[in-house]
């Protein structure tokens, strides 16, 4: 059984590596986020982060210590201090440090597989943790959001890697058993702050096994576990305490408001991620499997194994709702539990109309054919993100127009997502939004701006809705009205990215444009 494991471990890191090197070496919004902090504790030796966003301390400080020994192996760099050099060699090539940052998320990734498999096997069969460690390597967004340098991958691997431990707490609580566990969870928690609700879980097994009376288990042993998990997050994130004002600011902008993904209320969230992004990311069939999965379960509170897993996958999805932003990725860390409760639940489908044919036989048969076929989609999407991100998208293309079409040392404002205009001999601030921080077109003239990089999703966040953002979309329709469409990027089936505008500021009163381009 174990080949075949290894066997979904090579084709996840197939489709993690197929398209790694996408856009590089322009690097994805939020990459640089973790690879600079990384950097610069590599260089100076200096190991506050200044960022604890999510905090990502598993991210960070691994990926400080992979380029130190890169930097002294392949550049005889000093082994047991810090090097300056390393700074410079990022500023001339960062592509190659994003790079490795992307493969150890991939690392992450790959290392989830075996985690799946274990916790179906634990929690239902040997056969619905394969199905399900196969069925999660083709979900289009894991494998997106897998070889980023971010902390999704590494979210989900300590997720799984805490449950595991959790649960072994329902057949030997022992203390040590307390501690290990908490101590992941708190690892966890120094990965995305969200993953503190698996202390909940971490209670609830230690309460299980007290009422079971398992070998070991004790309030002692559970008040240890709660305890080792704040230990650990206190030694892998320390610097979250010695250096609370950048914690605190982190935190702010973190929870600060985004358009389209903010405006609803906790019970709003939490139907958003139940009705449109869990279905959207696991795939509607799966996502209905995975309600029968659970409702089993619950008619069957015999065994405490699947009601940990409701616990954590309950209280995770609550507290992401808690917050007054949204987005499709965060249930990413719990939702291979929902999709081990889809297996089973597509088992015990299968099983019932094995039983009403009278050919109990057939039943694995038609269990391979259901997994194949509500696999089939994503595995198709997955194929087609891949062929997409192995092109330049939107933003790279953008970037090399402007390069060839845009005068040197001219003033350009760039929204977020649009195209990287680092190392280019223009003079460019980079904004959010073009109305970010209530400035306006007459203020953006004033000081001298000329180009306009628009971003549709964001630019059409505030433009679909005009009465609830008036300020920010008249801005935009004053840039339709008084400035020249130059250039459209539009991403194909072929070609991913968001959709671009590049705009010409002409002199006010002028209304000539000259050549427009538009593609």
């Amino acid at each position: 059984m174990w080949w075949a494991v290894l066997g979904i471990m090579v084709l996840s890191i197939g489709l993690e590596c197929w398209a790694v090197t996408h856009d590089l070496p322009y690097p994805g919004v939020d990459e640089p986020v973790f690879v600079k902090p990384a950097v610069n504790i590599a260089s100076t030796g200096d190991l506050d982060p200044h960022w604890f966003g999510h905090p990502g301390s598993t991210t960070i400080y691994p990926l400080a210590g992979i380029y130190h020994a890169w930097d002294t192996v392949s550049h005889g760099g000093p082994v047991f201090s810090a090097d300056p050099n390393l700074a410079h060699r990022f500023a001339a090539d960062p592509g190659t440090f994003y790079l490795i940052g992307r493969l150890w998320s991939i690392a992450f990734a790959v290392g989830a597989i075996p985690l799946i498999f274990l916790l179906g096997r634990r929690c239902f069969s040997t056969r619905v943790g394969l199905a399900g460690a196969a069925l999660w390597a083709v979900i289009p967004m894991w494998v997106s959001y897998g070889r980023v340098v971010r902390t999704d991958s590494a979210g989900v691997f300590f997720a799984l890697l805490a449950l595991l431990l959790i649960l072994r707490l329902l057949e030997r609580a022992s203390l040590r058993n307390q501690v290990v566990a908490g101590s992941a969870v708190g690892v966890g928690i120094s990965t995305r702050y969200f993953l503190v609700t698996l202390l909940a879980a971490l209670v609830a097994a230690g309460i299980m096994a007290l009422r079971r009376h398992a070998p070991g288990a004790s309030v002692r042993g559970i008040v240890a576990g709660v305890g080792a998990a704040v230990a650990a997050f206190v030694l892998t994130t320390p610097y979250f305490l010695l250096d609370w004002s950048a914690a605190r600011a982190s935190l702010t902008n973190e929870n600060a408001s985004h358009v389209g993904h903010d405006g609803l209320s906790p019970a709003g969230n939490l139907w958003w991620y139940l009705r449109d992004a869990i279905p959207s990311v696991i795939s509607w069939p799966v996502a209905l499997l995975a309600v029968v999965g659970i409702c089993f379960a619950i008619a069957h509170r015999r065994d405490p194994r699947r009601l940990v897993l409701l616990v954590a996958g309950a209280t995770f999805l609550v507290a992401i709702s808690m917050s007054k932003l949204h987005w499709d990725r965060w249930p990413l860390p719990i939702l291979p539990v929902f999709v081990l409760f889809a297996v089973d639940g597509l088992v015990r489908l299968t099983s019932a109309l094995d039983a009403r044919v009278g050919r109990p036989a057939l039943a694995p048969a038609f269990a391979v054919v259901g997994i194949a076929l509500v696999a089939f989609l994503p595995a198709k999407e997955v194929v087609q993100l891949n062929m997409r991100e192995s092109r330049p998208s939107t933003r790279v293309l953008a970037r090399q127009w402007i390069e060839k079409n845009v005068p040197e040392d001219s003033s350009v404002v760039r929204e977020l997502k649009t195209a990287p205009l680092n190392d280019t001999d223009l003079r460019w601030k980079s904004r959010f939004s073009l109305p970010y921080g209530g400035w306006t077109l007459a203020r953006y003239r004033l000081d001298g701006f000329q180009y306009f990089i628009t971003n549709a999703s964001i630019s059409g966040a505030y433009t679909t809705q005009p009465r609830h953002y008036p300020a920010q979309a008249r801005l935009y329709r004053e840039l339709r009205q008084q400035a020249c469409l130059l250039h459209v990027f539009r991403p194909t089936a072929s070609r991913d990215g968001p959709i671009i505008r590049v705009y010409e500021l002409r002199p006010a009163g002028s209304v000539i444009c000259g050549s427009t381009f538009a593609a």
